[in-house]
């Protein structure tokens, strides 16, 4: 790991202050800057925020969220079920039985949950701020159609979900590698799960990297698996229900 990352990840992680109380407002925000964009606006998230890193911006909100900005990232792209995809599979239906609240954080078209509700998964749960792949997951995965899909913001959904709502959260990156580190992400998802986080991201990659051990750590979850897949972490944790 070369020590630009590690300083990146210290600055996440230790330098970073927490802006919780944005983001609870965060997709209203997303709303009204799109309808007030300019390309001064543009310009300065795209460049001065980076040197103002501790204050929260909407920029990759922006990206995500815009239905003209999916040539490179669009739904078609996480349609497959690839290898690494099949392995986290495998580790949901081994942490959980089919009725069990499993979330799918950050879910694009839902190709996981599809995965699931295959093998008789029965209370799915996604959340996503793409809303062109939301709206093509009923249409690609009819039988979605029962599950608890929304379309929001990760940050909002998190914030607004009640703490031990879900007996499984978990994650395909690159995903919460994306959420600006302005956000508690990893206190956020310990708080409203039951009993296990599985993330399969890139730890020392993409925008936002993290001393991401560390803080599962300080939020009292144990690491009980992990597996390297071709360059992504498979991390399984569990709730410690020790005091």
């Amino acid at each position: 790991m070369s020590l630009f990352i590690n300083i990146k990840k210290f600055k996440n992680t230790f330098l970073t202050p927490y802006h919780r109380y944005y983001y609870t407002q965060v997709d209203e925000r997303l709303k009204k800057s799109k309808e007030k964009s300019n390309k001064f606006i543009k310009i300065f998230y795209k460049y001065l925020s980076k040197f103002f890193w501790f204050i929260p911006t909407l920029e990759s909100h922006r990206y995500w969220n815009d239905p003209q900005e999916k040539i490179k990232h669009g739904y078609e792209k996480y349609l497959d079920m690839d290898d690494s995809a099949k392995t986290l599979i495998d580790e949901i239906s081994k942490r959980t039985n089919k009725k069990d609240k499993v979330l799918d954080l950050c879910c694009n078209v839902g190709r996981h949950l599809n995965a699931l509700n295959k093998i008789g998964y029965s209370n799915l749960f996604g959340v996503d701020i793409n809303n062109q792949a939301i709206q093509k997951m009923t249409t690609i995965y009819k039988n979605l159609n029962s599950a608890n899909i929304s379309y929001k913001s990760a940050e909002s959904y998190l914030i607004n979900t009640k703490d031990n709502f879900f007996d499984l959260i978990y994650t395909h990156g690159a995903t919460v590698e994306l959420i600006p580190a302005t956000f508690p992400i990893v206190n956020e998802v310990c708080r409203v799960t039951k009993n296990y986080v599985i993330f399969l991201i890139q730890e020392n990659g993409h925008a936002y990297p993290r001393f991401w051990r560390y803080e599962f750590k300080k939020n009292k979850m144990d690491l009980i698996y992990y597996k390297d897949c071709s360059g992504l972490s498979l991390l399984v944790y569990k709730k410690s229900f020790q005091s």
